[in-house]
């Protein structure tokens, strides 16, 4: 290519028959390689450029015989040669050269691999029947013959099988002979052999001979065959997927067949999130019929299990999810042979395996898996702990009646046995016997009795014991058919339980700032100590989970509180009172509950509020009375302690008392006040005593309520109080500033009506107090402007619904809060008087009696007097 360089191959004649090739090499190591070439010289002929080149074969006269112009789309590279495909064809064409296809990188000196012989037979490929044939099915076997020579020939075919699956030992099973094929075509031939039932893996290897066939390397086939399995002849028995302690997760499989599975080439994978499959191809795995295969991430599983008889295989396969995920076993042709899809919801959830129940039933039935229930908490490679036995009688529980039985009441024993086998059991005893102090005696012995599969057997013992002291119950089923002897004895410990609202729930923090925690405080309410041990507590929603509340015997005297609370480091209580950290679940601010209850499981106490409480942050509920029921809401009210809460202590709300109507009186109402002042109620204590108005609640029409103060506020005899809706009163009434008998809710808004609104005032108890059904007529008609004018009660000991003791202030700024309304009017039995003199008069300018004058005593410092004057007609 990039000079023209001119060898002279050889000066000598060298006679070249037909057909015959001819080599030229650079030296003569090429024969260590082709031994095969025979007519060859060594010549130090130009460097060929991978890149590309020509080649040109000159005679003697310098005339060009052949030549081609290569480059590297052509083939040739990476050490092997370019052979040309037809010699009659053009040798510039680059349809008419590839690569060599000979493993030793080219063919001098013989015909190229490339280019058809003119006897050549190959065989293409060895056909099973069927393709995927079922464990224990016929398999016939023929092999595809092709004649890609350029003459027509007779061949023989035999077929071997390797015994020993190590392509050494061959054993001949059938030869076939004279098989004509013609030049192009391709047969197949069938053997006479067949398999008459495979069982596991086979080989065979086809060969095809004739004695001009002028390329051998395509005459053998080898080629396998192992059966594939129906669906569940290997099925996921038990799965780990939420190990504890450092244990690895693994897989249970089982085979259901009595006849060994190979699992060379088989698929194990999961499900969800990025599913991972695992392909066993390196070596043979062989599981015996009714035996288990384990799969295991780590070899640490050994260390949880005190034997493990079955195989196991270690390989990392898939993280499996603690939620949701699944399990999918394909045998070596992809074929489903078993699968699982689990959930939690089904078992297998802290520590314990999720096994399944019976192999025959559906893989993908919730009923048919649950958590293991073994000591060791999982069966890897022994029956599962819930498959059924052939005979199986288990004491499912023991209860008594009462159920919480407090000292020296009579007890009788409930027993519910359960045939948990497959098979019915007959003529089985059931025994009920108690231990007190070393005594043990039979209560009861039931004899003569039968039940089916699957059924369970309630029984109650006629006699009954007096509980006067801690009893162990022991009842046990008695049978000699029985294959697990484990589940048939139950025990139970019977304590003497507390009376219910011994101690009771009495203050709760369910919201508190997010500086605190919550809490409950607790009141021994019986007239003895009681010991707490072994108490639990737990809140309603979503779910009840118990948890301890301390395993010590602490003791709890009568009237004593205690508090458990979630977090001590964030609550601060006075005093010596007992506190116990507890995470017995979070409080819902608007529906959820609590319960208490003994070392029994007895519920001592409970509650179950809604959002009808109106759980405030920062402020607990308190409870009213010991005596009334903790479920009703009437016997909780929010505490009006100022720091919010009183635990440790007497409730707060104990300090306070219910009053009786007409106690306060509603005596102002600003309710079309100007957009730079509030909309305001005035009340006003008519009694001769000090009232307490905190927690009292001002409630409209649409029963909103606005809490007038949430701590204590005492209201003095002949004192007025201003609940206001905005702070913008004390621009218009600067002198509210200075007083202590405003609160301002700083709502901006009371929601009064401009036209006519109920509103009550109710106490901390509930009780009515005062109420008004005020209507905007009831301003004074003369008076054009009552926009910022207030409605004023004439006198608050008259009816207050009474429209007639209702009117406008006359006040110049249009309100008097926290003083005496402006058209107060104390009763008087004095009488008002009215004079006009002369009357009549006559008002012609003549000087006689042309004015009149008009007196007037009133009995009160303000009125409103209204004069008419008519002529003489």
């Amino acid at each position: 290519a990039d000079e023209v360089d001119t060898v002279k191959v050889i000066d000598d004649d060298l006679i070249l028959q037909p057909f015959q090739y001819f080599v030229i090499a650079k030296d003569s190591s090429f024969q260590s390689i082709y031994n095969d070439t025979l007519n060859f010289i060594i010549s130090d002929f130009p460097n060929l450029n991978n890149s590309g080149d020509r080649l040109m074969i000159l005679d003697s006269l310098n005339r060009v015989i052949d030549s081609l112009e290569f480059n590297p789309n052509w083939g040739g590279k990476n050490g092997v040669s370019l052979e040309r495909i037809n010699s009659e064809l053009s040798s510039i064409d680059s349809t008419n050269w590839e690569s060599t296809k000979l493993d030793s990188g080219g063919t001098p000196g013989i015909i190229n691999s490339i280019s058809q012989r003119d006897y050549d037979v190959e065989i293409s490929q060895i056909n099973f029947e069927p393709i995927f044939p079922l464990y224990g099915e016929q398999v016939k076997i023929s092999a595809n013959l092709r004649n890609i020579g350029k003459n027509n020939l007779t061949c023989s075919l035999q077929l071997f099988e390797d015994v020993d699956l190590d392509t050494t030992n061959f054993q001949l099973l059938e030869t076939r002979n004279l098989i004509q094929i013609n030049s192009g075509d391709s047969i197949s031939v069938e053997f006479e052999f067949v398999v008459d039932s495979i069982k596991g893996e086979r080989t065979f290897l086809v060969e095809v001979s004739t004695d001009i066939d002028q390329d051998t390397s395509n005459n053998r086939f080898y080629e396998e065959i192992s059966p594939g399995y129906p669906r569940n002849t290997l099925v996921v028995n038990e799965i780990l997927y939420s190990p504890i302690n450092g244990e690895p997760e693994w897989i249970e499989l089982y085979n259901t067949s009595i006849e060994e599975i190979n699992l060379k080439n088989w698929i194990v994978s999961d499900i969800y999130t990025i599913p991972k499959i695992i392909k066993n191809t390196d070596q043979n795995l062989l599981i015996q019929g009714n035996e288990y295969f384990i799969i295991a991430k780590d070899s640490t599983i050994w260390e949880y299990h005190k034997s493990i008889v079955s195989s196991v295989l270690i390989t990392n396969f898939a993280n499996l999810n603690n939620d949701i995920d699944g399990v999918v076993l394909k045998d070596q042709y992809g074929n489903l042979i078993d699968s699982v899809e689990y959930k939690s919801s089904w078992g297998g959830t802290s520590g314990h395996s999720l096994e399944r129940r019976f192999h025959t039933d559906k893989s993908n039935d919730s009923t048919n898996w649950n958590s293991s229930i073994d000591i060791e908490l999982s069966t890897p490679g022994r029956e599962n702990s819930i498959t059924p036995k052939s005979f199986d009688l288990k004491v499912n529980s023991v209860t008594t009646s009462p159920e919480f039985p407090t000292i020296y009441e009579d007890v009788s024993v409930n027993v519910v046995v359960h045939n948990v086998g497959i098979n019915e059991i007959n003529n089985f005893s059931v025994s009920v016997k108690i231990l007190k102090k070393n005594n043990l005696s039979e209560l009861e012995l039931f004899d003569d009795l039968s039940l089916g599969s699957g059924d369970s057997l309630n029984l109650k013992t006629e006699n009954s014991f007096a509980l006067d002291d801690s009893t162990k119950i022991i009842c046990r089923a008695i049978t000699d058919l029985d294959n697990d002897t484990t589940n048939n004895s139950y025990t139970k410990m019977l304590y003497p339980s507390f009376l219910k609202n011994s101690i009771i729930i009495n203050e709760f923090m369910a919201n508190p700032y997010k500086e605190g925690s919550e809490w409950i405080e607790f009141y021994n309410n019986s007239h003895t100590s009681i010991s707490i041990k072994e108490w639990m507590i737990s809140d309603l929603l979503t779910s009840p989970t118990k948890k301890e509340i301390v395993e010590d015997d602490i003791i709890i005297q009568a009237d004593e509180y205690f508090v458990i609370t979630s977090d001590t480091s964030k609550f601060k209580v006075m005093g010596e009172t007992k506190i116990f950290e507890v995470n017995f679940g979070a409080l819902g601010n608007y529906d959820d509950g609590i319960l208490l209850y003994d070392f029994n499981s007895k519920i001592i106490d409970s509650l179950r509020y809604d959002k009808d409480w109106e759980i405030e942050k920062g402020r607990s509920l308190e409870r009213v009375s010991f005596d009334a029921s903790t479920t009703e809401i009437y016997n909780w009210l929010p505490s009006l302690s100022i720091t919010g809460s009183t635990p440790g202590n007497n409730n707060s709300i104990l300090e306070t008392q219910p009053y009786t109507n007409g106690n306060v009186k509603i005596n102002e109402i600003m309710f079309d006040p100007d957009n730079n002042n509030s909309e305001f109620i005035e009340l006003y204590n008519s009694t001769d005593s000090p009232i307490d108005i905190g927690g009292w609640n001002l409630v409209d029409a649409s029963d909103n309520y606005s809490e007038l103060s949430k701590t204590f506020f005492e209201l003095s005899p002949d004192e007025y109080f201003i609940y206001a809706a905005d702070s913008a009163i004390f621009g218009i009434y600067p002198e509210l500033q200075s007083s202590s008998s405003i609160i301002v809710s700083n709502t901006g808004d009371l929601s009064l009506s401009n036209d006519e609104e109920s509103i009550m005032i109710v106490d901390h108890w509930g009780n009515i107090i005062d109420s008004i059904n005020y209507n905007s007529k009831w301003h004074n008609k003369n008076i054009n402007i009552s926009k910022n004018k207030s409605l004023e009660r004439i006198n608050p000991s008259l009816d207050g619904n009474d429209k007639t003791n209702w009117s406008t202030s006359v006040d110049p700024i249009g309100a008097t809060p926290i003083k005496q309304n402006s058209i107060y009017t104390e009763g008087k039995n004095s009488e008002a008087k009215l004079s006009f003199s002369p009357n009549p008069f006559s008002p012609d300018n003549d000087g006689y009696e042309d004015f009149t004058l008009i007196s007037y005593n009133l009995s009160v410092s303000t009125a409103q007097i209204r004069i008419k004057i008519f002529d003489d007609k």
